[in-house]
């Protein structure tokens, strides 16, 4: 496992926003499986419009719009 930045857009059905997620998976893949998982479950309406980029984060500190749940 390991941890992955994605870059993402979020429709809530009022708005775009950008936001920045940290995602630990086994992939890129699953990374953006359980980021569109999270941000569904908000509400019915609020779900992952575009992920622009996935990569690896190899950083020790991250914020985002999102929190963490």
């Amino acid at each position: 496992m390991q941890w992955y930045k994605i870059q993402f857009e979020v429709d809530n059905g009022a708005s775009y926003n950008r936001d920045v997620a940290i995602v630990m998976a086994n992939s890129a893949e699953e990374a953006n499986g359980k980021l569109r998982t999270m941000i569904s479950s908000i509400d019915h309406e609020t779900c992952v419009s575009e992920i622009f980029k996935t990569t690896v984060f190899h950083g020790e500190v991250f914020t985002g719009n999102h929190g963490w749940r």
